[in-house]
């Protein structure tokens, strides 16, 4: 936060109300760290004094587990049977609303194709894939004679 407003001041050439702000922050963070290393080491050697060996911990999931998730453009490790991973992504939805479409046209198609065969009767469809050169006598010519 405060890089942002330090980087949004010097985009407008304008100067920071308190320049030392920062700076004063890094000291303080660089204090928390060093008060964090120092009761770590003391309880690290608590516990080798009291002779305890405390066992790394085995991690919830393993490998197989855990895939990877785009959230809000982020990829993150999400456990299978989490919600999130069940979901599908934006791009998957996508996907499949095409495949669907696809289909649709596809099977409006093949609908109309078997309608417009119902509705041309045998004897002209006979006719109409004949081979060139021979002749064909229709049911309607034969009957009339």
């Amino acid at each position: 936060m405060l890089l942002s407003e330090r980087l949004w001041f010097r985009q407008g050439n304008m100067a920071q109300p308190d320049g030392r702000r920062l700076a004063k922050t890094r000291l303080t963070m660089n204090r928390v760290k060093q008060v964090m290393g120092e009761r770590f080491t003391a309880f690290k050697e608590m516990r080798e004094e009291r002779g305890e060996d405390y066992p790394k911990a085995a991690p919830a999931y393993n490998d197989a587990d855990l895939l990877l998730v785009k959230k809000e453009g982020r990829v993150v490790l999400a456990p299978v049977d989490h919600p999130s991973a069940m979901q599908p992504t934006a791009a998957e939805q996508k996907r499949a609303a095409k495949a669907g479409q696809r289909f649709k046209r596809w099977r409006d198609r093949s609908l109309a194709r078997k309608a417009s065969r119902a509705a041309v009767p045998e004897e002209a469809m006979a006719y109409a894939f004949r081979r060139p050169g021979t002749p064909v006598a229709l049911e309607s010519e034969t009957t009339q004679n």
